[in-house]
């Protein structure tokens, strides 16, 4: 073989060579660019990950309160409640992902396609409850808002009725509170307000028309006289404002209770109505068993006085004689849905009218002015 033929040869060996080491070298770049690329979307999954995480242990917990603060009583929808307690259940029992990055390319691949699927299965959970969040405290802005515009329409009747029986004090006191309530009520129809000022307007509402009621006794125009403490629309008849068909089954009857669910009355009649607590500090007065006793027949006259369910009929207060349970107790003892009659609301029973108010409930035969007032540790008659 001539010189120039080994030169040729060793040349091309050489040559071969070094592409060898270059390939290796870039292979080993690609390799490490690979694995740099693979571990930084790892990194990058987990961040996601965990923040979804953490978002969703804070749903989680400002639902659980939610729930803990919220009374079916004071929402629209208590529905609400119900699919935000499930919803919170169930993302309670959700297990987390180990976060630790494995070893080896295709394993970290493997692990952050998986990180990314379950942060957006952590996402979605976290919008379901904040979306289930949103619908309870829609519900319990329509709560309030119905209820301040009820207090608002009772407070209004009130301004007009009291002109010239009270202190001007009084009434410009009750007319303050009025315009901060139709404030509160304007802000949040508006999406301007939370309910809080709602509550709190209705809360200046109240002690206002209580400062009125309790400053002077009032005479209805037929002579009746209220007790005090008694709303004085009792005078006016029934109330344009007052709800027909509350709780009416199809046998014509209607039941509903106060909002506290420890009141409630029911009629079978236009005429006639009977109310009941189910827990109660007061006793029956006396006049009114002994006048059940002369006027119901000897041999059940007892349960004139073993009872403590107030009622109107033929126009008059009277203590309804019982030898079972009266139709709300019933409802009320079978767990079954009972209409609720929202504080501030009046339900036109014919002709009885009853008014809710969280001191009581009230109610009175619209011909006769007379009536009743019940609560937990009170009854009135008159």
């Amino acid at each position: 073989m001539s010189g120039m033929s080994k030169r040729v040869r060793i040349g091309l060996l050489t040559g071969a060579g070094v592409l060898v080491v270059v390939l290796t070298l870039v292979i080993s770049l690609v390799l490490r660019d690979a694995a740099r690329t693979a571990q930084s979307d790892f990194q990058d999954a987990a961040a996601y990950y965990q923040q979804e995480q953490v978002w969703l242990q804070i749903a989680i917990t400002t639902g659980q309160e939610m729930i803990d603060e919220a009374s079916p009583t004071q929402i629209n929808d208590p529905s609400t409640l119900d699919t935000l307690n499930s919803q919170v259940e169930q993302a309670m029992t959700v297990t987390f992902e180990d976060l630790t990055m494995p070893s080896g390319t295709s394993a970290i691949k493997s692990r952050t396609a998986t990180l990314k699927t379950a942060g957006h299965v952590l996402a979605g959970q976290v919008d379901s409850l904040t979306s289930a969040m949103n619908d309870v405290n829609a519900s319990y802005l329509m709560w309030a808002t119905d209820s301040l515009q009820a207090e608002l329409n009772n407070a209004n009747d009130m301004l007009i009725a009291y002109q010239g029986r009270v202190s001007d004090d009084l009434l410009s006191d009750l007319l303050d509170a009025i315009n901060n309530a139709q404030d509160a009520l304007d802000a949040m129809t508006t999406g301007q307000s939370d309910t809080y000022y709602g509550i709190e307007a209705i809360g200046e509402l109240v002690a206002a028309e209580q400062a009125i009621l309790s400053s002077a006794p009032v005479q209805c125009d037929n002579g009746v006289d209220l007790p005090k403490g008694v709303d004085p629309m009792v005078c006016q008849g029934m109330p344009a404002s007052a709800i027909t068909g509350l709780g009416l089954d199809e046998y014509g009857n209607h039941v509903f209770q106060l909002p506290s669910g420890n009141i409630g009355c029911d009629s079978t009649s236009t005429d006639w109505i009977e109310c009941e607590a189910a827990t109660q500090t007061w006793k029956l007065p006396k006049a009114l068993i002994d006048a059940c006793k002369a006027s119901t027949d000897p041999e059940f006259a007892y349960s004139c006085a073993e009872g403590v369910v107030i009622g109107i009929s033929d126009g008059t207060t009277q203590v309804i004689p019982h030898t079972d349970v009266m139709l709300w107790m019933s409802d009320k003892m079978e767990n079954q849905k009972i209409a609720v009659l929202q504080y501030g609301q009046v339900a036109n029973v014919g002709q009885i009218a009853c008014l809710s108010a969280t001191d009581g409930i009230t109610c009175w035969d619209i011909t006769t002015n007379h009536g009743f007032k019940m609560s937990k540790t009170k009854l009135l008659y008159w």
